[in-house]
């Protein structure tokens, strides 16, 4: 519930208590506020997250798996043919030593 409602109240303090307030003082210039925090979140997602339509999940776990840091998802989701993952063996890029979760079932 804590995650959920952590939101929910810095948009509260956002708009109901800091609104007001910006527009007292600046005026229609708060509205700038909201084209610039909306314009930084198009970047971010056009630049750093790739696309993933027609994407199975093995394939968008074998993009992240593929890219050595965080600027590099898009590049290798332009660059991967749909359905490498099934090709690929994802098990080597994770730890072998690593416990495993599930039951084997014979």
């Amino acid at each position: 519930m804590l995650n959920r409602s952590t939101p929910d109240m810095t948009n509260i303090i956002l708009v109901a208590e800091v609104t007001p307030v910006a527009f007292d003082s600046i005026g229609w210039k708060y509205y700038l506020v909201y084209v610039c925090t909306n314009s930084l979140s198009v970047a971010v997602f056009y630049f750093f997250a790739p696309e993933t339509r027609g994407m199975t999940l093995e394939d968008v776990d074998a993009v992240f798996l593929a890219s050595k840091n965080a600027l590099q998802p898009v590049k290798v989701a332009k660059d991967m043919p749909p359905g490498i993952a099934e090709e690929m063996d994802l098990r080597e890029k994770v730890n072998p030593d690593a416990e495993m979760v599930e039951e084997k079932v014979a």
